[in-house]
């Protein structure tokens, strides 16, 4: 399966469980990173819940610095408890879109800058 990423294919490169799947990009080689890896965790019912289920997205991504490669980490974590609208959740998802691709993520990220 391929799936892509602002114009990039990535290429589904390992199953490593049947709740976790890798996929490597167009740079992934032995020496350079270049790869995203989904994972899930259903939700697990309790006696006064019906549990969260659990989701990780994660980009990991090599750049040449100097004479050596340095990875980069994007990692989101989405916990939904059960009963939670799709809607609902999709709007969150919108919202942290928002949050980490505008100015805010930027100045967190790069420029380590908290208050605005």
């Amino acid at each position: 399966m391929t799936i892509t990423v602002n114009t990039k294919s990535y290429t589904e490169d390992a199953q490593l469980n049947p709740n976790a799947v890798r996929y490597a990009g167009p740079n992934q080689t032995f020496a350079v990173t270049d790869r995203i890896d989904l994972k899930r965790t259903p939700p697990k019912a309790t006696a006064t819940s019906a549990g969260v289920a659990k989701s990780n997205l994660k980009l990991s991504r090599s750049f040449l610095v100097g004479t050596e490669y340095k990875t980069v980490i994007i990692d989101g974590n989405v916990s939904a408890p059960v009963g939670v609208s799709s809607a609902d959740v999709q709007v969150c998802l919108d919202d942290f879109e928002a949050l980490i691709g505008g100015a805010i993520g930027t100045a967190v990220a790069i420029s380590h800058d908290l208050k605005h």
